[in-house]
């Protein structure tokens, strides 16, 4: 590629002013506006110069940031070290501890968790990368069925950023990529080198050509293309003169192996950062990435192609968009492969596959793991669409990652291939479908015979088996998609309530036929939070005018010391009634001491006695008031009942 001494003159021109500016300006702006490559320079001076110890550290935890959001993974580590040794705090440990599970340093990494577990309130989340490291490393040591190639694309890589490719149907390989002789020649603040341009990889010649008919002065990245309309979709990112400059999806058609002039897609939000885009191969259907809901960070959306137009993007569930970001999403066939670096991983980005099933749910997301995935960055696998399986191979295609910490992004061939193995008859494999409804009874069944069912949404599950936090949102039901050996218990929150649970204890099947999905259908009800209000222990016996529990009541107080041990700010008093029959001093004595039996029972399986009391009403509270001598048995045992109520 023949690069003119004129282009070279300006870039030149353009470092060298930026080196006179960056004097001149408060770190901090640059780093607010993202302009790391700025905010970089300035910081490594203020190093390099200041004896204040505090702005020392500062400036030793903002070179790592600045690093780390460049991709620059082992420099970033090595400034969050030299920050914690200066004394920055718990941040540069957080930091560090996901610096080094970048590294795969898992042993290391998993210390710094142990450390940051030490010193916070809330463990769960370095708990959960201390899983993750261990799971991490598991992955690394697999004895898999699957024998999993992974090669450098030397073809294509340069010294520069080369990512997110994808095929064209004759084999060439479009891709991304900052290398000189991009379009424009003005330098991107955030990395401090070019605008990014779509370059094409010719399978035939081995020539790569920057696609000028739809490159500009800015950023064009992540094409995806269909073959069936002759189609290429792109993020567009334009710098305009107001405050906030957004990226869009682009798509211009093909023709003629040129390409008309790019057009906008419509996508409903215009203030909002619409990127990476996926398209299916019936060039219907549309995955990409967005930061348009404000309250979360980047999250995958689907929008369908009706009579020309794009429908209104909607959020894929909770299973697959988390807390983090999920990005890069590719189709292969009906399978939707996509970056998190969220979901449990190895690092950073970690490759995941879904599907959607047969009954429109989305499958729950498959990690790719070793060596597709690794500590680092990994993003944007494709697969080859003219792959034909030979016996023995089973998948190739291509993905980025920047796991070789001395380059930047890099483009790399994959090949599975399958593991000859006649000594075994492979088993026929099932999967558990649990499918989740939330209620509560809107009167609770003591207060009043008004007991309408009423349905609830924004529930929140979390398991060991699930791979993070779940939540049904508005919804009032979810189906979770688990394998045969992921049984378990499934804990259930929402504010208001008290937090419930369910035991997933489903006999597997002998023998089966095919590949199978096993349906659980369950109700979980939820109770609310109300205090002084009574609440009915169903099945609580004792014999005839005796205190002592009867073996038949055990099974409905271990639901309560469950409820005790899942909600352990909990208060509680445990309340004993007898019918109207017998003296009412007799019956408040035993009720008393039927109470008092609960407790004792409850603090035996190991619950606080600081956090029950009891009481013994007698007859004094009648739920069926009827004239004693008329009351029929149904009555008397409506009145003769065990309860509690929650205490402030």
């Amino acid at each position: 590629m023949y690069i003119s001494k004129n282009k070279i003159l300006i870039i030149f021109l353009n470092i060298l002013f930026i080196g006179c500016a960056i004097n001149k300006v408060n770190p901090e702006v640059y780093f607010n506006q993202k302009k790391y490559n700025l905010a970089l320079l300035s910081y490594q001076k203020i190093f390099a110069s200041t004896k204040d110890e505090s702005a020392k550290s500062k400036a030793a935890f903002r070179i790592g940031q600045c690093y780390k959001f460049q991709a620059e993974y082992k420099k970033s580590l090595d400034w969050f070290k030299v920050a914690y040794d200066q004394g920055y705090g718990l941040k540069s440990l957080e930091e560090m501890a996901f610096g080094l599970k970048r590294q795969e340093e898992y042993i290391e990494a998993i210390q710094a968790f142990q450390k940051l577990t030490n010193e916070v309130q809330d463990k769960s989340l370095y708990r959960k990368e201390i899983s993750m490291c261990k799971l991490a490393q598991s992955w690394k040591k697999s004895n898999s069925k699957l024998k999993i190639s992974v090669f450098p694309k030397s073809d294509i890589n340069s010294e520069f950023a080369d990512f997110s490719a994808c095929y064209d149907r004759s084999g060439n390989i479009l891709f991304s990529s900052d290398r000189i002789g991009s379009t424009g020649s003005d330098i991107y603040n955030w990395t401090g080198r070019l605008y990014t341009d779509i370059f094409k990889w010719d399978a035939l010649d081995k020539t790569i050509i920057d696609l000028k008919t739809i490159n500009s002065k800015h950023h064009e990245a992540t094409p995806s293309i269909s073959n069936l309309k002759k189609r290429i979709y792109f993020t567009h990112c334009s710098k305009d003169a107001s405050i906030h400059s957004y990226c869009q999806i682009f798509v211009c058609e093909i023709e003629n192996n040129d390409y008309t002039s790019p057009e906008q897609l419509d996508l409903y939000d215009v203030e909002s950062n619409s990127i990476q885009p996926a398209i299916h191969k019936s060039d219907s259907i549309l995955v990409f990435s967005s930061d348009r809901n404000k309250d979360r960070k980047f999250d995958l959306y689907i929008s369908f192609k009706v009579n020309d137009e794009w429908s209104e993007p909607e959020a894929l569930p909770s299973s697959i968009n988390t807390e983090g970001n999920e990005s890069f999403p590719t189709w292969y066939n009906d399978t939707l492969f996509f970056s998190s670096d969220f979901l449990p991983g190895m690092g950073g980005l970690d490759i995941f596959k879904t599907y959607r099933m047969s009954n429109g749910k989305w499958a729950i997301p498959q990690n790719q793991k070793y060596p597709i995935n690794s500590g680092a960055d990994d993003f944007g696998l494709c697969v080859d669409p003219n792959f034909i399986s030979n016996g023995g191979e089973i998948l190739k295609g291509i993905f980025s990652s920047n796991r070789d910490e001395n380059k930047k992004d890099d483009i790399y061939d994959f090949f599975i291939e399958s593991i000859n193995d006649t000594s075994t008859v492979a088993e026929k494999k099932h999967e558990l479908e649990v499918s989740v409804k939330f209620i509560f009874k809107e009167k609770p069944p003591i207060s009043s015979t008004f007991n309408a069912i009423k349905y609830v949404d924004s529930v929140e599950l979390s398991s060991t088996i699930l791979p993070v936090k779940l939540n049904t949102f508005d919804k009032t039901s979810i189906s979770i998609i688990l394998n045969p050996d992921q049984r378990s218990k499934i804990n259930f929150a929402r504010r208001g309530y008290l937090n419930s649970s369910f035991d997933i204890n489903i006999e597997s099947p002998e023998i089966l036929s095919k590949d199978s999905i096993i349906k659980i259908i369950q109700e979980i009800e939820l109770i609310p939070i109300k205090v002084k209000t009574e609440f009915l222990l169903e099945n609580v016996y004792y014999d005839y005018d005796k205190y002592e529990l009867k073996e038949a009541s055990f099974e409905s107080l271990d639901k309560l010391v469950d409820m005790l041990e899942l909600n352990s700010n909990l208060k509680l008093e445990i309340r004993s009634h007898t019918d109207c029959r017998g003296e009412e001093d007799y019956n408040l004595e035993l009720s008393n001491k039927r109470a008092e039996s609960v407790v004792n029972y409850l603090v035996e399986k190991g619950i606080s006695n600081s956090r029950l009391s009891y009481r013994g009403l007698g007859e004094s509270e009648l739920f069926d008031r009827c004239n004693c001598e008329d009351c029929s048995e149904e009555s008397h045992q409506k009145n003769r009942r065990t309860s509690f109520q929650l205490l402030e």
